[in-house]
C-alpha cells in the first residue's frame, strides 16, 4: 500500500518570494562585511553577464554557487531570512495534510544548501532541491527534472504524489500526476491558462 504525499514548491509558494534572489543579494552583502572583494568581483561580474544575457539563469546559478562554494559561509543566518518569509497560509494547510499521515516534500529549482535545512526546521519530511554537487553532470531542480527526481524518490518509498502546491506552470507534470488535488497559489494570467482545463485544480 502507498503512503501518500504531498509536494510544495519554495519560490513564491512555501515562501513569498524568490529565495535565490535573496540568496545573492545575502551574499553580496556578506563578502563586503567580510571584505572578500575577489568573490564579490565574481559575484557581480556573473550577475552582469546574466543582465545582459550572455548566459541562462541556469548558468548563472552553477557559477553563483560555485562561487559560494569556495568560502562556504554560515548559511543559517540566511535561513533565518527566509523563514521570516513563509507564507503562514501555505505552512498551515502542509501541516493539516502531515496531520493526515501524508508524508510532506520541499520540491524546488533552490539549492539545498539552504533548501534542505529550511524543510527540516518546519518540518517538512523530504527536501528535492538542485544539488550542490557542482561537477560537469550538475542539473537543475526544475520542470522535467524535477518531475522526475520527485518521482523517483517517492516511488522508491512507496509514495503516491496525492497532493501538489505551486505557484507556477512550470510545475505542470506534478500537476497533472497529481492523484488527489493540485493546489495553485499566487497564480499569473498564464499559469491559470495552462492548468484551467485539469479539474484537480483548485486556485487562490
Amino acid at each position: 500500500m502507498q503512503n501518500k504525499g504531498l509536494v510544495v514548491d519554495l519560490d513564491y509558494t512555501f515562501i513569498n518570494s524568490n529565495s535565490f534572489t535573496y540568496f545573492v543579494k545575502w551574499l553580496g552583502a556578506n563578502y563586503i562585511n567580510k571584505v572578500k572583494f575577489h568573490s564579490l568581483f565574481k559575484l557581480l561580474l556573473v550577475i552582469a553577464k546574466r543582465k545582459l544575457r550572455l548566459i541562462s539563469h541556469s548558468e548563472a546559478k552553477l557559477l553563483i554557487l560555485k562561487i559560494y562554494d569556495i568560502d562556504r559561509l554560515d548559511i543559517l543566518p540566511f535561513v533565518e531570512i527566509l523563514k521570516k518569509n513563509i507564507d503562514k497560509n501555505i505552512f498551515n494547510i502542509i501541516q493539516e495534510y502531515k496531520s493526515f499521515g501524508y508524508i510532506t516534500c520541499l520540491a524546488t529549482a533552490a539549492p539545498c544548501v539552504y533548501s534542505e535545512i529550511l524543510a527540516k526546521v518546519n518540518n517538512i519530511d523530504m527536501c528535492i532541491c538542485t544539488s550542490m554537487s557542482l561537477d560537469t553532470e550538475w542539473k537543475e531542480n526544475i520542470r522535467e527534472e524535477k518531475f522526475n527526481n520527485v518521482k523517483t524518490k517517492f516511488d522508491n518509498n512507496k509514495i503516491e504524489i496525492s497532493v501538489v502546491i505551486t505557484d507556477h506552470y512550470d510545475d505542470l507534470l506534478l500537476v497533472k500526476n497529481a492523484k488527489e488535488k493540485a493546489i495553485v497559489v499566487r497564480a499569473n494570467d498564464l499559469t491559470k491558462k495552462m492548468l484551467k482545463n485539469y479539474d484537480k485544480v483548485k486556485i487562490i
